[in-house]
């Protein structure tokens, strides 16, 4: 596993506060309707004596199990710092079973404007990622956009409306080690 960069982290979570962006913590366990909501195949259960018993896929599965339980706070913009647990093999140095991931959460009430807010969550994540001397490409997807460096994917941006929650907007703040495989794969 490649080395996260906790002080670029850092910096991304201080970025986007600076940008209006409201900072709180999400759980890393979450009910599995929650963890459904994103990734209905692969979500993994761990054993406990409480309810919450998926390993968050990102901190977007947090925000979700927030808004479905009242726990959410009033506001807009968020962002969060949590692990990300993944299941899909094959592992690589690219695709790990866990990383960090700074992720971006916007509440609309309007779904006409979710490709609008998950563009500008993608241009704000440009912005910052590109102050680290790279370039990162724009790519249209099925589900919205990603963040590319060299055809490697370092952020992914779209929009979900579920009956429960209603419509936000997600996207990638910064991933680590991610980044830094890229920007050490450019300067080497």
């Amino acid at each position: 596993m490649g080395h996260i960069n906790w002080a670029r982290i850092g910096l991304a979570v201080q970025h986007y506060q600076s940008l209006g962006f409201e900072y709180i913590e999400t759980p890393w366990i979450v009910d599995r309707k929650s963890s459904s909501i994103t990734c209905p195949d692969t979500a993994r259960a761990i054993t406990t004596d409480f309810e919450y018993t998926d390993l968050v896929g990102s901190a977007e599965q947090g925000f979700i199990h927030l808004c479905r339980t009242q726990q959410m706070p009033e506001g807009v913009n968020f962002v969060s710092c949590g692990p990300c647990f993944r299941w899909e093999r094959p592992f690589d140095e690219l695709h790990q079973l866990h990383f960090m991931k700074v992720e971006l959460f916007s509440r609309l009430e309007d779904e006409s404007r979710g490709d609008e807010t998950a563009r500008e969550l993608c241009n704000r994540a440009n912005r910052f990622v590109s102050q680290f001397g790279i370039a990162p490409e724009i790519v249209e997807t099925d589900e919205g956009y990603d963040l590319e460096v060299n055809g490697i994917e370092i952020g992914s941006y779209g929009y979900r409306t579920h009956e429960e929650i209603g419509t936000w907007a997600y996207g990638t703040g910064l991933a680590e080690p991610r980044l830094s495989i890229v920007m050490e794969s450019k300067n080497g």
